[in-house]
């Protein structure tokens, strides 16, 4: 029989109020709730493609620039998304034929603006892997929200208490998601981590292969068309398509 405690390895949880007996330790705990943190989260991290995050193991190796080339493309979409560019648009769509390697920039600049705190979010979509769930359109809005509450806290916070107060919010429509995952929530930030979400960037790539047909994009560029908002949410512009691929790359401001 093994010796180890009652709580051995034990972790993501607090114990309040509640009385334990450990009869291997002769240890009494004292509590009346046990509860996991933050609940929400980890409801909204069930709704999203964790397989699809830019470091994801699921992608390992990653495609990406070899050291020393694309450095163009690679310079002009960091230094938009870091403020120092003359152009201060919300969006960025960088676009071409397949092939040409926009996946692998968009995963150098995903690594590049993550190792200066200046991701949000970064979502790769594919079609090809099955059962991963790199393809579901409705997934979307979760991931991002979801990557975004991992890095800014008092985001995560009102997040973690939306969704516990109505678990429902992660599998509405997209475009209730984009409202009650994203824009409500940033909207109620104070001035402080506003600021912090001012400067993140949302990466996404290959927007072409998540759902099926062109019905799927048009869906996502409804949701994003939410017009003028407050300083400290959202603003997010419409893409417009060219050949067979989307690549989004979005600037919060």
């Amino acid at each position: 029989m093994s010796n180890a405690g009652l709580l051995h390895g034990a972790h993501g949880f607090i114990l309040a109020n509640t009385h334990l007996n450990d009869i291997s330790t002769n240890v009494n705990i004292h509590n009346t709730i046990v509860e996991h943190k933050r609940p929400g989260l980890k409801m909204l991290l069930k709704a999203s493609m964790p397989d699809a995050f830019h470091d994801s193991s699921a992608r390992d190796p990653p495609p990406s620039c070899h050291p020393g080339t694309r450095h163009d493309f690679i310079d002009r979409i960091t230094s938009w998304g870091l403020g120092t560019s003359q152009h201060s648009e919300p969006m960025l769509w960088m676009y071409g034929p397949a092939g040409v390697g926009k996946s692998a920039i968009a995963q150098t600049c995903s690594e590049d603006l993550a190792e200066r705190n200046k991701l949000g979010a970064a979502l790769f979509f594919s079609r090809s892997v099955g059962l991963n769930q790199r393809d579901d359109p409705h997934r979307l809005f979760p991931s991002l929200a979801y990557q975004i509450a991992t890095k800014l806290k008092p985001f995560g916070d009102i997040l973690d208490e939306r969704i516990q107060d109505d678990p429902t919010l992660v599998t509405k429509s997209m475009k209730e998601q984009f409202q009650e995952l994203l824009v409500k929530p940033l909207s109620c930030l104070g001035p402080g981590a506003a600021g912090v979400v001012g400067g993140l960037v949302i990466i996404i790539d290959g927007l072409d292969e998540c759902g099926k047909g062109p019905g799927t994009l048009r869906r996502c560029q409804d949701c994003c068309d939410v017009g003028p908002q407050p300083n400290h949410t959202l603003s997010l512009g419409v893409l417009q398509p060219s050949r067979n691929s989307y690549h989004w790359v979005f600037h919060h401001k």
